[in-house]
């Protein structure tokens, strides 16, 4: 089970490379598909996963489903509004609004924000007249958990670019979340840039601003990498920023 269509991309990306792509099936909670692989297949015994038995400890069943957001009435909607918010630090309502394709006057996207403001999993920020969202600590700390990943390494990739942290790049990533906002308009799914890294050793390496899948294009269904630049204005600088696109040690020829 994967959360969104670009952690679907991710999983098959990496079954191809290891040729098990006949093999493994994703179900996508963003969009409710299943994917892949429809039956299973004979073990080839070289992949075991043993079971093992483990104790609720003290804090039973019932007392973490009563504590978890998910299982409210709006859990789908709150989980939603908090990918949003953890994968674009400093997000506004509109933006929000937007992946639950919804117009400026409903309410699900403002209540959703409440809802995870009250229970500390976001905090926010007035800015030029309007609340920016960004996770906290305990926010970071419930995806991580939801993922399986550690903490750790999830609040590094959360603050490393952010907008809360670095204001100096508030401009540019304003205009990052303002395309991603018109591409949810359009329906096509789209993740944060920082969900993605291609290294190439001496190539260098590809972190793009963020991916959009593109139902059409000069390519065919493809997802694309997106760039904001605000800096490569001339030739060579723009040439040096798109070098590292044109290198055979990609590890895949998505535009």
């Amino acid at each position: 089970m994967v959360s969104d269509q670009w952690q679907r991309e991710l999983v098959y990306r990496a079954a191809r490379r290891y040729r098990l792509e006949d093999q493994v099936a994703v179900w996508c909670a963003r969009d409710g598909t299943r994917s892949g692989a429809r039956n299973s297949r004979a073990s080839r015994g070289w992949v075991r996963q043993p079971l093992q038995h483990r104790s609720t400890g003290g804090w039973s069943w019932e007392q973490r489903l009563e504590a978890s957001p998910w299982t409210e009435r709006r859990g789908m909607v709150t989980g939603r509004a908090l990918d949003v918010i953890s994968q674009w630090p400093g997000t506004p309502l509109g933006l929000v609004r937007q992946s639950f394709d919804e117009g400026p006057g409903g309410r699900s996207a403002g209540n959703a924000c409440r809802a995870l403001y009250d229970a500390e999993l976001i905090d926010r920020l007035w800015h030029r007249g309007k609340h920016r969202y960004m996770t906290t600590s305990k926010g970071v700390d419930r995806l991580a958990k939801r993922d399986r990943v550690h903490y750790s390494n999830c609040n590094d990739r959360v603050d490393l670019l952010s907008w809360v942290a670095q204001p100096q790049l508030r401009a540019h990533e304003d205009g990052i979340m303002s395309f991603m906002g018109h591409f949810l308009e359009k329906k096509l799914p789209v993740a944060a840039g920082w969900h993605s890294l291609d290294q190439m050793g001496l190539d260098g390496s590809i972190t793009p601003d963020g991916m959009v899948f593109l139902q059409q294009s000069p390519f065919g269904p493809t997802w694309a990498y997106f760039e904001y630049e605000r800096t490569g204005r001339g030739q060579a600088r723009i040439l040096r920023k798109l070098n590292a696109f044109g290198s055979p040690s990609r590890s895949d020829d998505s535009p």
